[in-house]
């Protein structure tokens, strides 16, 4: 280390964060404690965004001859990206509010609490799903382009579902802070 770093904080050299590849430098940072909280988080946003956006590859594909992308494709990408991107605000947020809390048990915490909102999230856009293809059915006749856009409006829940669930995540990690707040014995007064 040179003598710049050891005094200018912006010369240091960072610890390193993200070993996408290599599982065995990935076990030594964890089990030696060198892997910060935000680091470890970002383990969990990859797979979650990864996997927003992995949900719409087929609008990925490659096309053939001069016909331009259809407009559900367009708004399939735009939601697949919204998606992907509320997702890292929401794991960030709730990050944020367990850091005000007590910074303690993030990912267990997140692991736990994230099963109720995801199960009323995912019953109630199912409900809604139904619903709009049914509406869209049922008015096939009189309105032909709604059911041909059906899909659009299907795709729309996904963002939406999405913002809703982490909205729900964190007021969970708030509510958990309460209690927490709550249970913590005073200080005594001097």
């Amino acid at each position: 280390m040179n003598k710049l770093s050891e005094y200018d904080p912006l010369h240091a050299k960072k610890p390193r964060d993200l070993f996408l590849l290599s599982s065995r430098k990935l076990e030594r940072a964890l089990a030696g404690g060198k892997l910060r909280p935000w680091a470890k988080v970002k383990y969990l946003i990859l797979p979650a965004v990864l996997a927003a956006l992995s949900s719409q590859t087929y609008i990925l594909r490659p096309r053939y001859g001069t016909e331009a992308p259809t407009l559900n494709q367009y708004v399939f990408m735009l939601c697949a990206a919204l998606s992907a991107y509320l997702t890292y605000w929401g794991i960030k947020r709730c990050f944020e509010t367990n850091r005000a809390i007590d910074a303690h048990a993030f990912f267990e915490r997140f692991a736990v609490l994230f099963v109720p909102p995801l199960i009323k999230i995912m019953l109630v856009t199912l409900a809604l799903s139904m619903v709009i293809f049914r509406a869209a059915n049922a008015l096939r006749e009189q309105v032909p382009i709604l059911f041909e856009r059906v899909w659009i409006l299907i795709a729309a829940l996904g963002p939406l579902a999405t913002f809703a669930m982490y909205l729900l995540l964190n007021n969970s990690f708030r509510r958990l802070g309460e209690i927490i707040k709550k249970e913590e014995p005073e200080s005594p007064k001097l």
